[in-house]
């Protein structure tokens, strides 16, 4: 990977800003690609939760575990999932101050960019950029841009102002196979095994650059993963303690355990083994058999999970290769459930989105080069009747996955006639498909009643209808 030359001091910086975790990837005049920056010195601490904290009594912020491990703690203000909290619109009250979630989301990069001062006092940032979920939408991004212009350029006075990007992690992914050279095929599923979220991509290569997303799921995320160990390592801790809660040491322990036997765990999946686990921390320490059969049932919904998914993909197409990035045992699924031949090569690397969004800190895409990137656009709503003609009601963007508004609805109840609800989704070229449909059964004897809908989507991208009835 070929960079123009940089600086001394000078670093282009790129944060993958997740629902869970947010991490932060740089470029400095030393790297021949861009670095995950450690926030805990080497301990291997590289996705920091996102998660802040106001201490009252001493006027300051905390993020990620340091917010965690004063979660309990009085005198605080806690928040956590704060990208949630953006797209939900949610404010909150600090002392008096209402701060909106881009606020907080920007005071919480500014704690995360500090550790590079302490990396090198005199270190100069040129370039930021920040990717979101392909969920979050234009406006919001767009509101988040401004948030942290506003916000550097009254804070960082007498410091030279430095460019500052918001993207999807469709662009930050075009980012980073671009910079690495790894743009050969002429079309390709993607498939990037991520800590916040496991994606696959449609990747078409011609006169221009095609990147659609076109699944996304938290389910099959390292994240979910290294949560299930947590589980599995707590529950067996309980169990030979006989305990029903951690107290805060001990989940910090256990934290700490989860890195040193997560490759341990899975291993033993894939294998189908035993796995000797030593509780070290407590006194006196012990040892504990965790059968092959416990671990099964805990990774294998997972594994096939992602087997469904597969089913979806154009793999009996010929001009389709597989192109996986990753490490860990999640990368085998792919070569294990295709066919061999239609498994065209791993990329053992991790972190695309943070290192594509350094990647385009220092380059930035010209939007020329790039033909489309899938944000997943559709429209939301249901089907009603006006003036004898059906037509679309728009209701909801799949622009992220609390994006919706309430939307009420007057309806005739025909009695002797059942009346469904249709929800449809629209597409860039208004092409209509069913999504579901919901029997209306008010409670309320009058003919004539208001159906309050609201349309929600959870982290797999379906659809959550909810509906309140009400008299007229």
């Amino acid at each position: 990977m070929k960079l123009s030359r940089i600086q001394e001091n000078h670093y282009y910086v790129g944060i993958d800003f997740g629902h869970h975790t947010v991490s932060m990837s740089v470029l400095d005049h030393r790297s021949k690609k861009p670095v995950m920056m450690d926030r805990t010195g080497g301990y291997g601490q590289i996705y920091v939760p996102a998660q802040m904290i106001y201490l009252y009594k001493e006027h300051m912020w905390l993020i990620g575990e340091e917010a965690a491990m004063m979660k309990t703690s009085q005198d605080t203000i806690f928040m956590e999932d704060l990208l949630s909290a953006f797209q939900e619109r949610i404010s909150y009250d600090v002392e008096g101050v209402i701060y909106e979630s881009e606020t907080l989301i920007t005071l919480y990069i500014n704690e995360l960019l500090k550790h590079l001062s302490n990396v090198n006092p005199n270190s100069i940032i040129k370039g930021l950029t920040i990717t979101l979920p392909d969920r979050v939408d234009n406006k919001a991004s767009q509101l988040l841009k401004e948030a942290l212009i506003s916000f550097f350029k009254e804070t960082k006075k007498g410091m030279r102002e430095f460019q500052i990007y918001v993207i999807s992690n469709s662009e930050a992914m075009i980012a980073f196979l671009e910079g690495y050279n790894l743009i050969e095929r002429k079309q390709c599923y993607f498939m990037d095994f991520g800590h916040e979220a496991f994606r696959i991509y449609d990747l078409h290569l011609d006169k221009n650059i095609t990147l659609s997303l076109i699944f996304e799921s938290k389910a099959l995320s390292g994240y979910v993963i290294l949560e299930n160990i947590e589980k599995l390592l707590t529950t067996a801790y309980l169990k030979h303690k006989k305990k029903k809660d951690l107290d805060e040491e001990e989940y910090r322990q256990i934290q700490d355990m989860c890195k040193l036997y997560y490759a341990y765990i899975l291993k033993a999946y894939q294998s189908k083994s035993d796995v000797k686990i030593t509780y070290k921390f407590t006194h006196p320490p012990f040892q504990i058999k965790m059968l092959a059969s416990d671990i099964v049932k805990v990774f294998e919904p997972i594994e096939s999970a992602f087997e469904k998914k597969l089913k979806k993909l154009k793999i009996h197409n010929e001009d389709y290769e597989v192109v996986v990035m990753g490490n860990g045992f999640r990368t085998l699924w792919p070569k294990h459930h295709l066919q061999e031949k239609k498994f065209s090569f791993l990329v053992e690397d991790l972190d695309a989105a943070a290192k594509g969004a350094a990647i385009w800190s220092l380059k930035p895409l010209k939007e020329q080069k790039i033909h489309h990137i899938g944000r997943l656009n559709k429209d939301y709503g249901v089907m009603i009747q006006e003036d004898h003609e059906e037509r679309f009601l728009r209701m909801a963007q799949s622009g992220s996955y609390y994006a919706s508004d309430f939307a009420s609805i007057g309806l005739i109840m025909v009695r002797d006639q059942d009346l469904y609800l249709k929800i449809c989704s629209k597409d860039a070229q208004d092409r209509i498909d069913q999504v579901t449909s919901i029997k209306l059964q008010p409670k309320y004897s009058t003919a004539i009643f208001r159906v309050t809908l609201k349309i929600e989507f959870d982290q797999e991208m379906h659809v959550i209808p909810t509906m309140h009835y009400d008299e007229l």
